[in-house]
């Protein structure tokens, strides 16, 4: 059981990270002052920024609607990222006792077959 939690909580943080991260430095790119002669790149910019669209919604209201101090968006990514971390963790925890349960039937179905 240790083992499985540990396992989540690892496997949980990365796709956290990756995820709010890539969004994040979408985000950025999108509200960069960088944007003439690179359409290509804003393109691939929004499709990101339409696969990342829960994490970073909240965010873009506040940059959008003018937020001149830099450290809210900050916390509310870090608020955002720890949410996500959680949920992600709560998920792939419970899909990995789920297949530890049906490794343990299985493996007690076979045992008890090999016996008779």
């Amino acid at each position: 059981m240790n083992e499985i939690e540990t396992e989540a909580k690892k496997n949980s943080f990365w796709f956290s990270l990756i995820y709010v991260g890539v969004g994040d430095l979408a985000l950025l790119a999108l509200f960069s002052n960088a944007r003439d002669g690179y359409d290509f790149i804003f393109y691939i910019v929004g499709l990101v920024l339409l696969v990342t669209a829960p994490v970073f919604l909240i965010n873009f209201a506040v940059l959008y609607g003018g937020g001149e101090n830099k450290l809210v968006p900050i916390l509310l990514q870090v608020a955002i990222f720890l949410l996500t971390w959680f949920i992600s963790y709560r998920y792939l925890r419970n899909k990995y006792l789920r297949r530890e349960k049906l490794r343990a039937k299985e493996e007690g179905e076979e045992s008890s077959k090999q016996k008779l």
